[in-house]
C-alpha cells in the first residue's frame, strides 16, 4: 500500500496508470462477480475504474483489459466484441494490438497497425476456408462467391495497401524509422475491429 500511495502522490500519469492495471489484474483473480455501486449498478473491476475514468474526465479506459488512450464508447465496444471472437487467430492479433496502443513505455503504434490487419486477414481465412490466403486473396472470393460489396473491398485493398507503403508498417523492420502515429494506430484498431 506504501508503494501505491508513493505512486499515486508522486510519480508520473504513466506509473499510475500502470499501477492500476496491475491492481486490477490482481482483483479479477479474486473477485469473480460483479462490484454494486450506489446506484444499483453492478460493475467488474474494470467497468467500475471506467465509471470513474469517466466520471473524472480522464482521457483513458480499460479495454480488452488494458488502459489505452480511448474514451469513445462505440470505438471500445467495437474493440471489445472483436476481441472475444470464437478464431483464435483474429483474437490474438487484436489482443496483441491493444498491448501495443497500450504500452505507455516503448510506444509501437506500427505493430498496433500490423496486428489490427492481420486480425482482418485472419477472419477472411476463415471465412473462406482457405489458410494460406492473403487479404487479396480472399477479398476476391468473399467479392465473388459471398456478394462482398465492390467499395467495400477497394477500402480494405487500401488499408492492407496502406500498411505496406514505405515505412514499413508491415515489412522491412529496422530499414526504416516508423513515423506512425498515436491516431493512425487507433482509427486501424478501431476499424479493424469492426
Amino acid at each position: 500500500m506504501e508503494y501505491v500511495k508513493s505512486t499515486i502522490l508522486s510519480d508520473t500519469y504513466d506509473a499510475i496508470l500502470t499501477v492500476t492495471e496491475y491492481l486490477c489484474d490482481r482483483t479479477s483473480i479474486y473477485f469473480k462477480k460483479r462490484i454494486p455501486y450506489r446506484d444499483g449498478k453492478l460493475f467488474n473491476e474494470y467497468e467500475y475504474f471506467n465509471y470513474f475514468f469517466e466520471r473524472e474526465c480522464i482521457g483513458y479506459r480499460f479495454v480488452c483489459n488494458r488502459i489505452i488512450q480511448i474514451t469513445d464508447p462505440i470505438e471500445i465496444s467495437e474493440i471489445d466484441i472483436a476481441a472475444q471472437s470464437p478464431f483464435e487467430g483474429c483474437r490474438n492479433h487484436l489482443h496483441n494490438a491493444v498491448n501495443f496502443l497500450a504500452d505507455r513505455e516503448s510506444k509501437d503504434y506500427k505493430n498496433c497497425i500490423k496486428e489490427s490487419i492481420s486480425a482482418v486477414e485472419s477472419i477472411c481465412k476463415v471465412i473462406i476456408g482457405k489458410e494460406g490466403a492473403t487479404l487479396g486473396d480472399a477479398l476476391r472470393v468473399l467479392e465473388n462467391k459471398r456478394g462482398l460489396k465492390g467499395p467495400l473491398k477497394v477500402s480494405f485493398e487500401k488499408l492492407y495497401a496502406y500498411t505496406n507503403d514505405t515505412g514499413g508498417i508491415r515489412h522491412a523492420d529496422g530499414l526504416f524509422t516508423s513515423n506512425v502515429t498515436f491516431e493512425e494506430a487507433k482509427f486501424m484498431l478501431v476499424s479493424c475491429s469492426a
